[in-house]
């Protein structure tokens, strides 16, 4: 799909800017909160997902630690770190809500997502954190089901000195959804 020429400055832009290269939808999950599904069957051997600079964005771990809390935390699950480069990754497309499986349909090598197997139209798309994010390596907390539940995020720096009172009420200390408790999202790459 394309836009009309008369669309101003996007009349050569592809109207599909995510990178996702097969078409999805998003909807509840089995496994966690939302997942991504195959709108259409895929077969084995699929590149359907690839890193791109411009949708996709890196930072270092300084970079990400300069964000504020409550921020921050509520950012880390939609996050994974680069096993080769150390850097952290936020999907800008749906990927950031592939959801981990033991043993997945996608295979995350390198900096592409392969079907490992045929998919089905109405199958959510899972994926090994293990296999690409260093911050879900070495987890062995489980959730009912058997499937790997990642630790929270890692505790805010300590604050800087000053009056000792926080500049918003309970702002730094927030807990609950979206801190931590999610199983950290792919963006699945």
């Amino acid at each position: 799909m394309s836009f009309a020429a008369d669309d101003g400055p996007f009349a050569s832009v592809e109207a599909r800017i995510f990178m996702f290269l097969i078409p999805t939808v998003l909807g509840p999950s089995r496994i966690h909160g939302t997942g991504v599904f195959a709108a259409a069957d895929i077969p084995a051997g699929t590149v359907i997902w690839t890193f791109h600079p411009d949708v996709d964005w890196e930072m270092t771990e300084a970079q990400f630690r300069r964000f504020p809390e409550p921020f921050r935390s509520r950012l880390l699950p939609y996050c994974y770190q680069d096993e080769k480069t150390g850097l952290y990754v936020l999907c800008g497309d749906n990927a950031k809500f592939m959801n981990h499986k033991n043993e997945p349909n996608c295979d995350d090598s390198g900096r592409s997502t392969v079907a490992r197997r045929d998919i089905r139209a109405g199958e959510e798309l899972t994926c090994d954190y293990r296999s690409f994010d260093l911050l879900s390596r070495g987890s062995d907390a489980r959730n009912a089901q058997g499937e790997l539940v990642f630790p929270p995020p890692p505790p805010p720096p300590p604050p800087e000195s000053g009056n000792g009172r926080r500049s918003r009420k309970g702002a730094g200390d927030r807990t609950g959804p979206g801190a931590g408790d999610r199983v950290r999202s792919k963006a699945s790459r």
